[in-house]
């Protein structure tokens, strides 16, 4: 066969591979099902818990053994992780949050913001819109509470989104005090059967 038609052969199947693989790996679009978080399974036990993740500490807390990781950096922000079990000791939620807040603390505006819009792009970028209960919008020259809560629910796990930000001015009280602001972002996986959501129908 003439080298220049063998050449031209390759060359065509290679684009054709390139058609048929692109679609999926550009627009693959959301997962049609999320079964635990990071490498972590629904189900697992404590010691598989602390043997997939690194950074995982055993306290006592209410007279009970439990797991966290007590620094865990997004977007370099500290945030921490807990790890909440059933009755049989089996793992069916994880809580990932931080909180902040007192006299003379950074504004959400000016602080939690800039990390709440990229840990909402990778939200969405990884699992689609999410569905928005609450969407207040921050008014920094002016106290009072803001909320958001989006949260993306699929056949095995519920991810909900809450952010919750208060700004008081005691001034009133105190003179010359700065404004109190108070902030908390938390992120939850939890299992969810949505099967048996269904019986209950």
């Amino acid at each position: 066969m003439n080298p220049a038609i063998l050449f031209s052969l390759k060359q065509l199947s290679v684009v054709l591979l390139l058609c048929l693989w692109l679609p999926k790996a550009v627009f693959a679009g959301p997962p049609t099902d999320v079964f635990g978080w990071s490498h972590l399974k629904w189900g697992m036990t404590k010691g598989q818990v602390i043997q997939r993740v690194s950074g995982v500490e055993k306290r006592w807390e209410n007279g009970k053994e439990v797991l966290k990781i007590p620094s865990y950096v997004i977007f370099d922000k500290k945030f921490r992780v807990s790890f909440n079990f059933d009755a049989g000791d089996r793992l069916w939620s994880v809580m990932i949050d931080r909180f902040s807040g007192g006299e003379g603390q950074q504004s959400f505006m000016n602080y939690y913001e800039p990390i709440e819009r990229q840990l909402i792009h990778t939200l969405q970028s990884k699992y689609g819109r999410g569905k928005y209960s609450k969407n207040q919008s921050y008014d920094n020259s002016k106290e009072g509470s803001w909320e958001l809560e989006i949260d993306w629910i699929f056949p095995s796990t519920v991810i909900t989104y809450f952010r919750m930000h208060l700004k008081i001015d005691n001034s009133m009280f105190v003179k010359d005090a700065k404004p109190m602001n108070f902030s908390q972002m938390t992120l939850i996986y939890s299992q969810f059967d949505m099967a048996g959501e269904a019986e209950k129908l």
